[in-house]
Order: C-alpha cells, then sequence, then structure tokens
C-alpha cells in the first residue's frame, strides 16, 4: 500500500478510550502515525496500511 492519510470517525468517550485505540492502532504494521482527538472524535491515520484492518482494530477494542 502507498503511504496514505486516513481519518476515521470513532466513539472517544474518554481518555482511556482513547489510550486503548492509540495503542492498539500502533501495533499494526505500517502504521507510521496515530493523532487522536476526542473532541472531534476522530483518529488519523498515516502509513503503509489498509483502512480495513484499522476499521477491524477499532471494532475489536472497542468491544471492552
Amino acid at each position: 500500500f502507498a503511504c496514505q492519510i486516513i481519518e476515521l470517525k470513532v466513539a472517544l468517550h474518554c481518555p482511556g478510550c482513547q489510550r486503548r485505540v492509540l495503542a492498539a492502532l500502533c501495533e499494526l504494521r505500517g502504521v507510521e502515525k496515530v493523532d487522536t482527538d476526542m473532541e472531534k472524535q476522530r483518529v488519523v491515520v498515516t502509513g503503509h496500511v489498509d483502512p480495513d484492518s484499522l476499521l477491524r482494530k477499532i471494532a475489536k477494542t472497542k468491544k471492552r
């Protein structure tokens, strides 16, 4: 995959949610940078990564 910037709308209800999502996405191969914005309820990922794998990882993380 080419290096890309992917912006996702994610429900980040608390700093704990924000930390879990950030940590989970940073584990994915190809992810170079992750920015979270709790106020705007979004996550911006930069890297060589498949958007579907990001969505799956977030869904798995948010089930807690």
